[in-house]
């Protein structure tokens, strides 16, 4: 499926949300984002949040056709061979419980699929297992996610 198909899918499937492949978004409205759903820890500028995106393998992005405000994003770290790790799923409270979360986990995935990518995984917080296998996801049992903190 190319890329503009994915897109029409989604785009039909809100009404008054479109959604976009593009990582280039404005990082005053990432930022902003991020603010409204408590992720920033204070060190985020404009430009981290521009590298963090532009480093990011692919962006799927949803915003409010009126405004044209960015509503919600999940990026995706690749190689671009086997491997994707999607992260950062925010969708602004406001546009919450009307499936732009959803839409936005199924345009990366297929996304990363139509790419080639075949091992695609993310780590949701407790509570968002439900989710995620609405959206396609499964329950790695056999696999323990792993976080490191450096040296200590």
């Amino acid at each position: 499926m190319q890329q503009e198909k994915i897109l029409q899918i989604w785009d039909s499937a809100l009404e008054g949300i479109t959604f976009s492949l593009d990582k280039n978004i404005d990082p005053c409205q990432i930022l902003q984002l991020y603010d409204h759903v408590s992720w920033l820890d204070g060190n985020e500028t404009e430009e981290t949040v521009k590298k963090m995106f532009l480093n990011s393998y692919a962006v799927a992005s949803a915003y409010d056709k009126e405004t044209g405000k960015l509503i919600g994003f999940f990026r995706a770290l690749s190689d671009g061979v086997g491997d994707a790790y999607m992260v950062d799923l925010l969708v602004h409270p406001s546009y919450r419980k009307k499936g732009i979360g959803k839409a936005l986990v199924k345009l990366l995935s297929s996304f990363l699929k139509e790419q080639g990518i075949t091992w695609i995984v993310c780590i949701g917080v407790p509570g968002t297992e439900k989710f995620y296998c609405d959206c396609g996801g499964k329950v790695m049992a056999d696999h323990i996610p792993l976080r490191f903190f450096g040296e200590e």
